[in-house]
């Protein structure tokens, strides 16, 4: 039997051991099963709202009865889903989620490779514990099935075919993701502000073929402007309210962790019986600022992180294609598809995924080749797993969670998510760069002691 100290090979850490990968996904594969058949036969939630919206859009009508809050064309995807019996719906839903999610974690893993080459081995461990440290979030979007984990796939996308200058698939990829949730329209300024021209016209033209051309198919050409027409004029309130402690969409609620919602917290203060009035006595106030002057704030604000965005992701003039910031810039924007909805409930954050998945990889590799790890970003990572883990319904008292979520710590997870995506390393322009390669095209030496 050979000695690891005599032989003078490093024996390997556990995070890396093939007996822990065994172990985790066994436990992961479990968890799926059962969850698999909790969603499918014992939640009743959104996806039953879009069962519902789909038969609309069948009928004719996407929005009767229900909000228009969603684009004509997402109320289309809905209907295709909808011509299927309600349990197999969600079923075939919740399995692509779940396949989705693995999938992109290995395409985050190769577009990292660029600026940071990390065994496999590594990057798997860093993929379970980015799944452990955001089970509660996973779990939440997963009784739904999966539609946030869903959109994050088609942003995965987005950047993989950015990456590698497919702009017809990139446009394509980001233009679903548009249409299945407002927000990622986010990602088409950008396209345009990173001199993406291309991606950015297949998108505004995907955008039109999903939400205008393929939707009058069906309802006809009145139909479609009627329903567009409902859905832009929710959209218009949404941008027309001065109150940032409310929204177009529904009441208020404590739970929401919109960005919106957290400076609206901390600038005013609500009276008894407002919507975002705890009682509780531990639940405080601070600011007390008016409606319209909170409302300024929280647009100065947002803007601000827009503009420090812009500056950190800006691409420069004369850059090579295939060494763009791709990982960095993604992973954090992702984030602001999430904090700057209307409506970010816990499952949304897990567009966070990607940003706490390269952290992780980062500080595994890190121990990999015995470097010391920036200790503000391993502080970072403990406060995201105490909030996520330790201060939510499944562990504290129901009345003491929300209490929880009134003060908007989880708003403060994205934040740090967003932070830490725009502190990793930028990528190291090689020769090899320059042309996207192949996941075997790097190959890394394994460490020996």
């Amino acid at each position: 039997m050979k000695n690891p100290t005599t032989d003078g090979v490093a024996s390997p850490p556990w995070y890396a051991k093939r007996s822990f990968h065994v172990v985790a996904l066994a436990i992961i594969a479990i968890v799926v099963v059962i969850e698999g058949l909790v969603c499918v036969f014992a939640r009743e939630n959104d996806y039953a709202w879009h069962f519902r919206m789909g038969n609309g859009f069948l009928a004719g009508d996407p929005y009767r009865n229900l909000g228009s809050w969603y684009t004509v064309g997402r109320a289309m995807l809905d209907g295709m889903i909808a011509v299927l019996p309600y349990h197999a719906g969600r079923a075939l839903c919740y399995l692509s989620a779940v396949a989705m999610t693995a999938l992109g974690f290995s395409l985050w893993h190769r577009m990292a490779q660029c600026y940071r080459p990390t065994a496999k081995a590594t990057a798997l461990a860093a993929a379970i514990l980015t799944c452990v440290l955001l089970f509660p979030y996973i779990i939440r979007d997963l009784d739904d099935a999966g539609p946030q984990l869903t959109l994050l796939f088609f942003l995965t996308m987005g950047a993989w075919c950015v990456l590698h200058s497919r702009s017809l698939f990139a446009g394509g990829w980001l233009a679903l993701a548009a249409t299945f949730k407002t927000t990622p329209v986010l990602f088409l300024p950008w396209l345009i502000y990173t001199r993406r021209f291309k991606a950015a016209a297949w998108m505004a033209a995907f955008l039109v073929a999903l939400n205008i051309f393929l939707p009058s198919l069906h309802l006809g050409w009145p139909g479609m402007l009627r329903s567009n027409s409902e859905f832009f004029q929710t959209a218009r309130n949404s941008l027309k309210n001065d109150d940032p402690s409310q929204n177009a969409v529904e009441p208020s609620r404590p739970q929401n962790q919109s960005l919106t919602m957290a400076i609206a917290r901390y600038a005013m203060t609500f009276p008894e019986g407002h919507d975002l009035k705890v009682d509780h006595p531990l639940y405080m106030q601070f600011g007390s600022l008016s409606p319209a002057s909170a409302g300024m704030l929280t647009k100065g604000l947002t803007l601000a992180l827009l503009g420090v965005l812009a500056w950190r992701f800006r691409r420069r003039w004369g850059q090579k294609e295939g060494t763009e910031d791709i990982v960095t810039e993604w992973s954090g924007l992702m984030v602001l598809c999430a904090l700057l909805s209307p409506l970010c409930w816990l499952q949304h954050l897990v567009l966070i995924i990607p940003s706490i998945f390269l952290s992780i990889r980062g500080w595994l590799a890190d121990r990999d080749e015995g470097r010391v790890h920036p200790r503000w970003r391993i502080a970072a990572l403990v406060f995201i797993g105490v909030v996520v883990l330790l201060l939510q319904r499944d562990v504290v008292q129901r009345d003491l969670s929300i209490l929880i979520l009134s003060y908007k710590l989880d708003t403060l997870v994205g934040l740090l998510a967003i932070l830490l995506a725009a502190t990793l390393p930028e990528p190291q322009p090689t020769d090899a760069d320059v042309i996207p390669m192949t996941p075997d095209a790097r190959h890394l030496v394994t460490r020996t002691a």
